[in-house]
């Protein structure tokens, strides 16, 4: 979706992100909305408003809270749906998770073990509302 990346990619935190035709689609239109909106911006993030198309700063994280407030849900809730989604198409490959989304290894396995309804040790299913990682964006993994 940028210069700098293949067609039906993201560029998102230095790395490149792969993305399904119907999101694909949405990115499209939102960018010919954005341009036709901002047509001189030199913002490189994909998510501008008013006060950050001048600049190059990218919004700040009220703006995604208030962007998904009327839904009922958080921004964290979309990403955790995401990343359920994903767990499910991909047929339960942690490895694809922690790839796609920059997440441990170990909250990509919890996001595959619920979708397969392995338990744990104790015979309970992961928590992955605990998980560190689930809320901290897209980006490379941490350091293990």
């Amino acid at each position: 979706m940028t210069s700098t990346s293949p067609p039906g990619t993201l560029l998102a935190g230095g790395r490149v992100r792969p993305l399904d035709r119907l999101t694909a689609g949405q990115l499209r239109t939102w960018l010919q909305a954005r341009h036709a909106r901002w047509p001189a911006t030199a913002n490189p993030h994909l998510l501008i408003n008013l006060s950050t198309a001048g600049g190059l700063e990218p919004v700040g994280r009220g703006f995604i809270h208030a962007a998904v407030y009327g839904l009922g849900i958080t921004a964290q809730d979309l990403r955790a749906d995401r990343l359920h989604d994903e767990a499910q198409a991909s047929g339960g490959d942690p490895l694809r998770l922690a790839h796609l989304f920059g997440i441990s290894d170990g909250t990509a396995i919890r996001y595959c073990a619920e979708l397969t309804q392995i338990s744990t040790p104790d015979g309970s299913l992961p928590r992955l509302s605990a998980s560190p990682d689930v809320g901290r964006g897209p980006g490379p993994p941490p350091d293990q």
